[in-house]
């Protein structure tokens, strides 16, 4: 695998990551 295809591949993880984090925290808040 080439570098930049890993380094696109990690930061796909990231924001999925970040978003997942997001969706977690309005969920918890509405439960409030």
């Amino acid at each position: 695998m080439d570098t930049i295809t890993i380094i696109a591949i990690i930061i796909a993880a990231v924001l999925l990551i970040v978003d997942a984090r997001r969706r977690i925290k309005r969920q918890r808040e509405d439960e409030d």
